[in-house]
């Protein structure tokens, strides 16, 4: 079944993956979906991994993520900074709002979304 998952969510990620880099005129990146616990944006080899339980969780809680791991590369990209800072932040909001999305943090990471009339997703 997890096979499966993955084939109809890469597609999905692929698509958020070419406009946000057409968008932002990034260089390219490569997006795998695999069944891991967490995913991750490594920047040497331009590789973002993105577990597919988050897609379990629903297609805009899988945009968020994919979203969430772009956020890396744009920050990176624009300021030559890592990590969960102020203006990584800044992107990954400015992103989901773009989608209509609100995040909830739990430290760093997403916890839950919102809609944006501030209804739970």
């Amino acid at each position: 079944m997890r096979a499966e998952k993955i084939i109809e969510a890469k597609p999905i990620a692929e698509q958020l993956r070419d406009l946000i880099v057409k968008q932002y005129n990034l260089e390219p990146i490569r997006i795998k979906v695999k069944d891991t616990q967490r995913g991750w944006a490594t920047y040497d080899t331009r590789l973002i991994s993105v577990p597919i339980w988050a897609y379990l969780q629903g297609v805009e809680y899988f945009r968020a993520y994919v979203l969430h791991e772009l956020s890396h590369f744009i920050n990176y990209d624009t300021t030559k900074t890592f990590g969960h800072n102020e203006n990584f932040f800044r992107i990954e909001k400015e992103l989901l709002a773009g989608f209509g999305l609100v995040p909830i943090y739990k430290r760093v990471y997403l916890k839950a979304l919102k809609n944006d009339k501030g209804d739970l997703i």
